[in-house]
């Protein structure tokens, strides 16, 4: 079986940079790489892409539709980037990384049914998923077979796959809200819970009672179990996010920082400002101008 070994010896860092992978005219394209430590930024491309990391820890923002998804990916586990999106991957060690992009024909269905399609549009973490190793690696074995042959086999092979994702989606959602129905949670999955609810609504304004509704525990409750967890009051952690996906936004968007400010929940871009300097010692305008240079 070929293995395809690339290495990135220098870390990009503009989001213009090219793609890790292309679809280019076939349905699909998979390569494995073995990679060193690097940190770099990728631009959206109309292509669906996968990535499976095998050694250690890699940690990736999402920017999609204008908005911004970050998650620490642990080993063995999978992360799928919506098309058109830009996104950021740092990764602290060596390592081999699996890439795929697959090619989205329009109003493709995947789920068999004539009247749904498949609901791509939102990045999905996996933290392992023995189907989809199994369908990458069969990907991988036919991309060596000449494009005539292939041919089909790659179109079945990417159908299959994201027939997969989209249950994938399904499950991921039904989990979730399982989960915050259920009154039975250790103090921990609360508090995680809240914060995943917190990062959902960024762009909006919540309470902590709204967010104390969520996982079935009071305000003050609430309050208790983020200062044992996270050392923080729930405003103030709440702040911190909002604090941080303005950063993310700000370098991955021309979005005006007025708008940055009601993307994150703040209520002015005076409002932002004030959060923005106290957290981070400067100014959303100079962060931008800062990103920019460097």
């Amino acid at each position: 079986m070929q293995m395809h070994i690339a290495r990135l010896e220098q870390p990009r860092t503009s989001l213009t940079g090219s793609p890790p992978i292309s679809s280019e005219r076939r349905s699909m394209s998979v390569e494995m790489r073995r990679e060193g430590p690097f940190s770099a930024s990728f631009s959206a491309t109309s292509d669906l892409v996968i990535i499976r990391h095998v050694g250690g820890e890699i940690s990736a923002d999402v920017y999609y539709s204008d908005r911004a998804y970050s998650r620490t990916l642990a080993e063995g586990g999978v992360l799928v980037i919506p098309p058109h999106s830009a996104f950021r991957l740092r990764v602290e060690q060596g390592g081999l990384n699996l890439y795929a992009a697959l090619a989205l024909p329009q109003g493709v269905a995947v789920t068999g049914s004539r009247d749904r399609r498949p609901d791509l549009s939102r990045p999905l973490m996996l933290a392992s998923d023995e189907v989809l190793d199994g369908l990458l690696n069969m990907a991988r074995d036919v991309v060596d077979i000449p494009m005539g042959v292939s041919s089909n086999l790659l179109d079945s092979l990417a159908s299959t796959i994201l027939s997969h994702l989209t249950c994938a989606h399904a499950e991921q959602d039904d989990n979730k809200h399982r989960l915050l129905s259920n009154p039975h949670k250790t103090s921990s999955t609360m508090v995680t819970r809240a914060v995943e609810y917190m990062i959902g609504n960024l762009d909006r304004s919540i309470t902590l009672s709204e967010v104390g509704g969520h996982v079935r525990c009071s305000a003050s409750h609430l309050g208790r179990l983020f200062k044992t967890h996270l050392k923080a009051s729930p405003h103030r952690y709440l702040l911190g996010l909002r604090v941080e996906r303005a950063q993310l936004l700000l370098t991955a968007t021309r979005l005006p920082i007025a708008h940055v400010a009601l993307e994150c929940g703040f209520a002015s871009q005076e409002h932002l400002t004030r959060h923005f300097r106290r957290l981070s010692g400067t100014t959303p305008a100079a962060y931008r101008r800062a990103q920019v240079d460097t």
